[in-house]
C-alpha cells in the first residue's frame, strides 16, 4: 500500500515538473522577437510560431525562420513573411 501511494506521489510529482517547464507563449515571443530583425513581427500560440513583416531577401527571410525554429517550446513556425520589392527606376524620355 505504501508502495503505490508513493508511485501515485512521485507520477503527480513528475507530471506537475514537466508541465511547470513548458514555456509560456508571451515567453517564447519575447525571446524570439529579441533576436529578430527590425519590421519583423512574431506571435505565438501554444507553441506555434507565426513570423510577418518584410525583409530585404530570401536569405533574411530563411534566417528568420531558422532562428524561430531553434528556440526551445516552438512547436512550429508559419512564415510569412514577404520580401520587399525594390521600386523600379523609371528614366524619363526626352520629347523631340
Amino acid at each position: 500500500m505504501k508502495t503505490t501511494k508513493f508511485l501515485m506521489t512521485m507520477v503527480i510529482a513528475t507530471t506537475l515538473f514537466f508541465v511547470g517547464c513548458k514555456p509560456k507563449d508571451a515567453d517564447l515571443q519575447a525571446a524570439i522577437q529579441t533576436k529578430e530583425a527590425a519590421g519583423i513581427t512574431v506571435a505565438v500560440a501554444k507553441g506555434d510560431v507565426t513570423l510577418t513583416g518584410e525583409v530585404a531577401d530570401d536569405a533574411a527571410k530563411a534566417k528568420a525562420e531558422e532562428i524561430a525554429k531553434a528556440e526551445k517550446g516552438v512547436k512550429s513556425v508559419i512564415n510569412s513573411l514577404t520580401i520587399k520589392q525594390e521600386k523600379p527606376v523609371v528614366i524619363a524620355e526626352d520629347q523631340f
